[in-house]
C-alpha cells in the first residue's frame, strides 16, 4: 500500500536529523535514495515514512504559519512605566536588536543616552519615543520572551497533534 507524501515530509526528515540526505519521493509515496544514503539511514527514513501522517503534517504546517503570524503581530511592554505596544515585523526585530546592542556596547553611555523606538501608547497613538538603555533592554527582553512563548506554544501544540489518535482530534487543535 502506498503512503502519499507531501512537501511536509521533508520537515519530518529534518526533525529526525536526516535532513541534507539525497532523498526524493514520488506522488504515490515511493522513496528513492541517493547512493550516499546508508542502509541504516534508509531504515530510519522508511520507519518515518511508515509512520507519516499527512493530516498531522498539514496541521503542524498550519500551526507554524499561525506562530509566525503571532510573532510578527506585535507585543506589549511596560518598560516605559505603562503598557506600550511594539511592532515585531522582521525589520522591527532587527532594529530592536540593534538598539539593545547599542545600549550594551557604549562604554559608560553618555549621560542621558537614549534611543528612539516606535511604540503605541494606551490611547492608540504611535510615536518614535526615546528609551533609556534600561528601558530598551527591558523592551528587548519582553520581545524575546514574547517570541519564545509563541515558539513554546508551537512545540506544545505540535506535540498534541502528534499524540492525537484521530483526524477529528487533529482538526480540533487550534492556535
Amino acid at each position: 500500500m502506498s503512503n502519499p507524501l507531501n512537501p511536509g515530509f521533508g520537515t519530518v526528515l529534518i526533525a529526525a536529523g536526516l535532513g541534507g540526505l539525497v532523498v526524493s519521493w514520488t506522488d504515490d509515496g515511493t522513496i528513492n535514495f541517493g547512493a550516499s544514503v546508508t542502509s541504516d539511514q534508509q531504515v530510519a527514513i522508511m520507519a518515518l515514512h511508515d509512520a507519516y501522517d499527512a493530516t498531522k503534517t498539514a496541521k503542524i504546517a498550519e500551526l507554524r504559519v499561525a506562530c509566525a503570524k503571532a510573532i510578527v503581530g506585535g507585543f506589549a511592554s511596560s518598560a516605559l512605566g505603562s503598557t506600550h505596544n511594539y511592532p515585531s515585523q522582521d525589520l522591527d526585530q532587527q532594529n530592536m536588536a540593534a538598539s539593545v546592542l547599542a545600549s550594551l556596547l557604549s562604554d559608560g553611555l553618555v549621560s542621558g543616552w537614549t534611543t528612539p523606538f516606535w511604540c503605541q501608547d494606551g490611547s492608540g497613538a504611535w510615536a518614535f519615543v526615546p528609551h533609556t538603555a534600561t528601558q530598551i533592554q527591558q523592551v528587548g527582553s519582553d520581545g524575546k520572551l514574547f517570541v519564545v512563548t509563541a515558539q513554546q506554544k508551537l512545540v506544545t501544540l505540535s506535540a498534541e497533534v502528534m499524540a492525537a489518535t484521530s483526524d477529528g482530534a487533529v482538526a480540533a487543535i487550534a492556535w
